[in-house]
């Protein structure tokens, strides 16, 4: 399935909601910005991951950041 993003004047949604209505959902499916936003997202962090990029949350950083820290003292 393509992916297609449109701007749409607020005169017509109401008009290309009503003609993208009459399709079935295996044939269009109505994504907001926010899902590609998001997706895009999700793809940049899984190709770091896929780089070797280590995941992790504030508190492993500072207890990592306080490791290597103490080492050089």
């Amino acid at each position: 399935m393509k992916t297609v993003v449109l701007n749409v004047n607020d005169q017509v949604i109401d008009k290309l909601l009503w003609l993208l209505g009459h399709f079935n959902k295996e044939e269009v499916n109505i994504l907001d910005e926010s899902f590609l936003t998001h997706k895009a997202y999700l793809q940049q962090e899984l190709d770091n991951m896929e780089q070797g990029a280590v995941m992790m949350d504030e508190k492993e950083f500072w207890q990592s950041t306080e490791t290597v820290l103490s080492q050089n003292n």
